[in-house]
C-alpha cells in the first residue's frame, strides 16, 4: 500500500482523499455513513462486522434508516406540551383531507362524464325507440277505435242488434278502452321527450367537462405531487420514530433489507390515512363495498400496502362489517 492511515469518521469530515474505506463493527446512523462514504474521490468502500444471521446489507440498510441527531428544543418543547410540531414538507390534517377529497371529486367527475358520454347514444336510441313504439300504439289504438265505431254504426240497429250482440259489446268495450291507451301512450311520449332533452343537456355538460380534462388532470397531478411529498416525509418519520399507533397496527419495523421497504410503505400510507381522517389508531371503520369516497380509496390503498407485508406479520384488526344490500333506489 502507499501512504494510508485510519482516523475516526468525525475526524475525516471535510477532507477529500483519493480512496476511502469504512469499517464499522456495529450499526451507525446515516450521517456518519454519509460522511465516511463521500470522502474518496475515486474509491469508497464499506465493510460491516455482522453477528448472527444478519448480513452486511441488513446492517447497511439499518444505518441508512437511522438518525441519531438530537431533537431541536422546539420539538422537545412540543412533546412536553403534547402538541404536534410543524415538520417541513408535512401537510396538516385539514389540507391533507381537502386534497384527498378534491382529487377524488375531480377524478370521479371525469370518470362519470366519460362513461356518460360513452353510453349516451345507447340511451338516446332507446328513448327514440320508446317514442316510436308509443306512436305505433297510438296508431293501433286509433284504428281499433274507428273499427269499433264502424261496428256500432253497422250493427247497433233494431233489426240487426240482437243477432250481433257480441260484436256490439266488444266494440263498445274498445270504444271505452282505446282512449285510455292513447292517453298513456301520449304520456309515455312526453316523458321520453323530456328525458331526451335532459339527456342532451347532460351530454353537453359532460362533454364540456371533458374539454377541461387537460386542466383538471394537471390539477390532479399537482395534488398527487403534494400528497407524494407528504408521503415521503411520513415514510422517514415512521421509519425513524415508529409511532405507537403504527406499530400497534402492523407490528414493528423488520430489520431485513427485503422486508423493511414494504413496512415503510405500509406504515407511511397508514400514517397519512390516520392524519387525513382523524383516526387515532388502526385503519378506521370499513367503508363498505359500495363506498365511492376519498376515505374508501385511502382505506383500500392502506389495505393493499398492509397485505404486501409478510403473511405472519400482525395486521389491522377490523370488525366484521354488515353487508350493504341494494335497496329499491338501485
Amino acid at each position: 500500500m502507499e501512504l494510508a492511515y485510519a482516523r475516526t469518521d468525525m475526524g475525516g469530515q471535510g477532507r477529500t482523499v483519493q480512496g476511502g474505506v469504512l469499517f464499522t463493527d456495529r450499526p451507525t446512523d446515516i450521517r456518519n455513513l454519509y460522511v465516511a462514504m463521500t470522502r474518496g474521490s475515486e474509491l469508497n468502500q464499506a465493510f460491516f462486522g455482522v453477528t448472527g444471521e444478519e448480513t452486511a446489507v441488513d446492517v447497511f440498510v439499518q444505518c441508512m434508516t437511522t438518525d441519531w441527531i438530537d431533537q431541536p428544543a422546539t420539538v422537545r418543547h412540543a412533546e412536553l406540551n403534547e402538541t404536534t410540531p410543524h415538520r417541513p414538507g408535512l401537510l396538516d390534517a385539514p389540507t391533507l383531507r381537502t386534497l384527498m377529497d378534491e382529487r377524488h371529486e375531480i377524478l370521479t367527475m371525469l370518470e362519470a362524464a366519460e362513461s356518460f358520454v360513452r353510453s349516451a347514444p345507447t340511451h338516446q336510441h332507446m328513448l327514440e325507440r320508446e317514442i316510436a313504439e308509443a306512436h305505433k300504439t297510438i296508431a293501433r289504438a286509433d284504428a281499433e277505435y274507428r273499427r269499433a265505431e264502424t261496428v256500432i254504426e253497422t250493427y247497433d240497429r233494431p233489426l240487426r242488434r240482437k243477432k250481433h250482440e257480441y260484436k256490439i259489446q266488444m266494440a263498445r268495450r274498445e270504444i271505452h278502452r282505446q282512449p285510455e291507451v292513447i292517453r298513456r301512450a301520449d304520456a309515455a311520449i312526453a316523458s321520453a321527450e323530456n328525458r331526451l332533452t335532459n339527456l342532451a343537456e347532460r351530454t353537453a355538460g359532460a362533454k364540456a367537462l371533458l374539454h377541461q380534462r387537460s386542466d383538471l388532470e394537471s390539477k390532479v397531478t399537482e395534488m398527487d405531487e403534494r400528497l407524494s411529498n407528504d408521503l415521503r416525509v411520513r415514510t422517514r418519520i415512521v421509519r425513524l420514530e415508529q409511532p405507537t399507533a403504527i406499530v400497534d397496527s402492523i407490528g414493528p419495523r423488520p430489520n431485513s433489507a427485503s422486508e423493511a421497504p414494504a413496512w415503510d410503505q405500509a406504515a407511511a400510507r397508514l400514517h397519512q390515512h390516520q392524519a387525513a381522517f382523524a383516526i387515532p389508531a388502526g385503519i378506521g371503520d370499513w367503508p363498505g363495498h359500495l363506498d365511492r369516497s376519498a376515505y374508501g380509496e385511502s382505506y383500500s390503498l392502506v389495505e393493499q400496502s398492509i397485505s404486501a407485508l409478510r403473511p405472519d406479520r400482525p395486521t389491522v384488526q377490523v370488525t366484521a362489517p354488515e353487508i350493504d344490500l341494494p335497496g329499491l333506489e338501485m
